[in-house]
């Protein structure tokens, strides 16, 4: 009976980690970013180093009449 409380846990779980990165894509970017910029940090371990590439989102492209970081992403 613990395993079907367990894989009912890990269903929920995903499917609230769905709808979070659809309905708050940017609040889930910034994390992504957070946690890759801390296991990317000098003196970390190489696997650690190559989970933070993993993990980091991928850049967006600026805008033709970009003159900076305003925060528009």
């Amino acid at each position: 009976m613990d395993i079907q409380w367990l894989i009912v846990g890990v269903a929920v779980a995903l499917s609230a980690l769905f709808v979070f990165r659809k309905y708050a894509p940017k609040t889930v970017r910034r994390w992504r970013q957070q946690t890759a910029i801390a296991l990317m940090r000098d003196g970390k371990q190489g696997w650690r180093r190559e989970l933070g590439l993993k993990i980091a989102p991928d850049p967006i492209a600026a805008a033709k009449s970009c003159d900076g970081c305003d925060g528009c992403d």
